[in-house]
């Protein structure tokens, strides 16, 4: 399976190195490392599946858009989300 790992800190880093050659992409707003900035920068036709290791204020977002395109998704605990 491709697997594309977005949010490369100490748990991105952790699960890339667990996917090894599996792993396609890092996907990181800050880190040097990282080709992509942002998930819908990422080639859909690169990855089946993200492991999202991003803190909760930008998890939602992320999550949406890799659902709205069909791809497999793990996500880092905690989960959290605020409701009105």
């Amino acid at each position: 399976m491709r697997i594309i790992v977005v949010g490369y800190g100490v748990q991105g880093v952790k699960r890339a190195k667990v996917a090894g050659d599996n792993c396609k992409a890092l996907v990181d707003p800050v880190h040097p490392e990282a080709k992509y900035k942002r998930v819908e920068q990422v080639p859909l036709d690169l990855f089946d599946a993200a492991l999202v290791c991003t803190p909760d204020g930008a998890k939602f977002e992320i999550l949406a858009y890799l659902l709205k395109n069909n791809k497999h998704i793990m996500v880092e605990k905690p989960l959290l989300s605020h409701s009105s």
